[in-house]
């Protein structure tokens, strides 16, 4: 399955051998669950793993465990006091499974309020989907007024502690975006401030690490298959919306897209391959032809 692909990857991590324990013991306890299907508590054992090991292969683990363990919330959208009141006790809670309906809603209030939900934000476990956002706001720059600095303010800490380095790509790009889209003086400042932190996060991610061990590499395996079967083979209607929803809201990030694709050849629509093969990076003669 495209998932099982993606995940199995080799990526330079750090992987001491407490540190490969560790990823074994957490990856260990997320399979348990995922086979008993709680994805949720899946997916905070991926997060605690994520903790020592980010990857670019726990990080698409993370995506298709959040997209099968993520509740049904609506009422956070939006700047009524009922939908602030939501986002609040949702934030409370620190679960990983409400993160993304978090992050989805961060830019719904006054910059101000933004500012003190990116602060709520940090005190949260590493975690790729909050880089995933963080990078997100950059490209979108929901705030634009010179105003609302205190926003970007809160924000520059939350990229600077980036982990994955599969998002550097989107980084290079912001720059450039930004100039064009936004006005002169802040678009300058905005810029400044990212120029500061790209050389520390290039020379971070610069840094050769060891590979996953076999043992690891095999539990990461097997979790992939466990959640692209979850995810492809016993999809429900409300499961693919929230796809959809995760696709729409993330449109750089391939995880919950090629878990779609899953979710589709499994039903044997064959929009699932034209995905599958949207998202890979290369294909070959055979592969360019099926996708035309």
């Amino acid at each position: 399955m495209a998932t099982a692909k993606r995940a199995t990857r080799r990526s330079p991590v750090t992987a001491t051998p407490a540190a490969s324990r560790k990823l074994d013991e957490a990856v260990t306890h997320a399979l348990a669950a995922a086979r008993q299907g709680d994805h949720a508590a899946a997916l905070d054992r991926l997060i605690d793993a994520w903790a020592g090991a980010p990857s670019p292969e726990l990080a698409v683990l993370i995506s298709t465990a959040s997209v099968l363990a993520r509740p049904t919330m609506t009422t956070v959208r939006g700047k009524t006091a009922s939908a602030r009141q939501a986002w609040d006790a949702l934030a409370a809670t620190h679960a990983p499974a409400g993160l993304p309906t978090l992050l989805e809603s961060l830019a719904d209030v006054s910059s101000g309020d933004g500012a003190q939900r990116l602060a709520t934000i940090a005190t949260w476990r590493p975690d790729p989907r909050i880089d995933d956002a963080v990078v997100g706001l950059l490209e979108t720059v929901p705030y634009r007024a010179t105003s609302t600095k205190k926003f970007w303010i809160v924000l520059w800490p939350l990229v600077l502690a980036i982990r994955n380095r599969d998002l550097l790509a989107r980084l290079d790009a912001v720059s450039a975006a930004i100039e064009a889209n936004v006005a002169a003086t802040m678009s300058e400042w905005l810029r400044a401030k990212l120029d500061a932190i790209l050389p520390q996060l290039r020379e971070r991610f610069a840094q050769p690490a060891e590979p996953f061990t076999r043992r690891n590499a095999e539990l990461i395996a097997d979790l992939a298959t466990e959640l692209g079967r979850a995810a492809g083979g016993d999809i429900r209607q409300r499961d693919l919306d929230h796809l959809l929803d995760a696709i729409y809201t993330t449109p750089e990030d391939d995880g919950p897209r090629l878990v779609y694709a899953d979710a589709l050849l499994e039903r044997g629509d064959p929009r699932g391959e034209l995905i599958a093969l949207q998202c890979r990076r290369e294909l070959d003669r055979h592969q360019r032809a099926r996708q035309n």
